[in-house]
């Protein structure tokens, strides 16, 4: 996706649909970064209460910091791209808003809509 948008594409719907893959892939990477961020500045500043998970992991050490700061730069570079994208292409708001809402709604899907047709 990356490569295919530092082609010039000329179908317009095309555009659009990049456009609104590369917002919804950028919202994604920020926002899981932003909660990794808030559930480690959290923890280690006492306002959270560390889990199991956390304890066992050795709480905060430097492959924890490197992850985070990891998807940090991933998320930075990523929307560094998108907003390129979308200048060089003047797109309008609808793939900010198809890019930023659909991954919610995806993921909201796959997680109460599918286990609740197959659980019974």
């Amino acid at each position: 996706m990356a490569l295919a948008s530092l082609r010039s594409v000329h179908h317009r719907g095309a555009r659009w649909l990049l456009g609104a893959a590369l917002w919804a892939a950028t919202s994604t990477l920020a926002l899981y970064s932003a909660g990794n961020l808030v559930i480690t500045v959290g923890t280690v500043t006492g306002l959270l209460e560390p889990t199991e998970a956390w304890k066992s992991a050795g709480g905060v050490t430097v492959r924890a910091v490197a992850y985070v700061l990891f998807f940090l730069a991933g998320a930075a570079m990523s929307a560094t791209l998108t907003v390129s994208y979308h200048r060089r292409h003047r797109l309008h708001w609808t793939p900010i808003a198809a890019g930023i809402v659909a991954p919610p709604v995806l993921l909201g899907g796959l997680l109460v809509v599918i286990p609740a047709v197959f659980g019974r």
